[in-house]
């Protein structure tokens, strides 16, 4: 998860969970109706929302759909709740480098309309990112929490919906690749391809690794915009505005601005691009489908 703070770029890394030895069941869910519609605010970026754990909150989590885990929650949190250890596993942030983290049980968890039982979470340090009241965020919903469910990230209307069902082709739904549990897809820069993931909890635009930019054609030079942070490490970033048309499911976008770091391990897709669209993830079908809606 990418984020940029006064004028800085704070990157909380990508989960990448390996699986714990003694691997915990997957989440249920339980719908209130056929579908969930949650309200998330977006004022600094993120998918902001409030969450109750095994009946108490509401507390700040932001959807992350690059954090390959069905939750996460800050270390006080999880003494606070007395949350119990089940397992263990490496935490990695997008540098290369990995800790090894405890995973809690949560009894239930409730968005919305919608309550997950059995969920496992990772914890870990999380209070240095801010929730829009100001205060530090309590923790972060994963991929793997939908992993059975039609999840549409709703940018324009502020609002994620998920339901089950599945997804049909069209002109702008394209195969989705899966990297280790989180949503990748082929966009192409020019004439060239890039698989780039989709992730909710960067406040960036279109990420490439340092040794991509040399493959592209770019209208400004490279400049220098602030430091890359992660859990673990920081390195400058740079931004720069491509000369060649970028597309994605079907949309073209001209004059993109495009940031670069050698902390950036992987091409993702930040807020700034998807606040665009209307983003519907079908894990089940390997489909993602990204579309334009109109305000209501």
């Amino acid at each position: 998860m990418l984020d940029r703070l006064v004028g800085f770029a704070i990157v909380i890394a990508t989960l990448g969970l390996a699986a714990p030895s003694n691997a915990t069941a997957e989440a249920k869910a339980q719908f209130e109706t056929s579908k969930v519609v949650i309200p998330f605010d977006a004022s600094r970026k993120h998918l902001a929302i409030k969450v109750h754990i095994n009946g108490q909150g509401p507390f700040d989590f932001n959807v992350d759909t690059y954090a390959s885990c069905e939750a996460c929650v800050d270390h006080e949190l999880a003494k606070r709740l007395e949350l119990p250890i089940v397992g263990t596993a490496q935490n990695g942030d997008g540098s290369g480098k990995t800790v090894q983290r405890d995973l809690v049980g949560i009894t239930e968890l409730s968005l919305g309309g919608a309550t997950f039982t059995e969920v496992t979470a990772l914890v870990d340090d999380y209070r240095w990112v801010t929730a829009p009241d100001g205060d530090p965020i309590d923790g972060l919903i994963g991929y793997e929490l939908f992993k059975r469910l039609l999840l549409t990230v709703d940018y324009p209307n502020h609002r994620i919906e998920f339901s089950r069902g599945a997804l049909d082709a069209d002109e702008h739904t394209i195969e989705g690749v899966s990297n280790d549990g989180t949503p990748d897809v082929t966009l192409t820069i020019g004439d060239r391809e890039f698989h780039v993931g989709i992730d909710t909890g960067s406040t960036g635009t279109l990420s490439l690794p340092a040794d991509r930019f040399d493959e592209l054609t770019l209208a400004s030079e490279p400049r220098l915009v602030g430091r890359a942070r992660t859990v673990y490490s920081t390195e400058d970033i740079f931004d720069a505005t491509l000369a060649e048309r970028v597309g994605l499911a079907g949309f073209t976008r001209e004059d993109q601005v495009v940031s670069s770091s050698k902390l950036f391990g992987h091409p993702l897709l930040g807020y700034g691009i998807l606040r665009d669209y209307a983003v519907t993830f079908d894990q089940v079908g390997g489909r993602i489908r990204f579309a334009r809606p109109t305000n209501d």
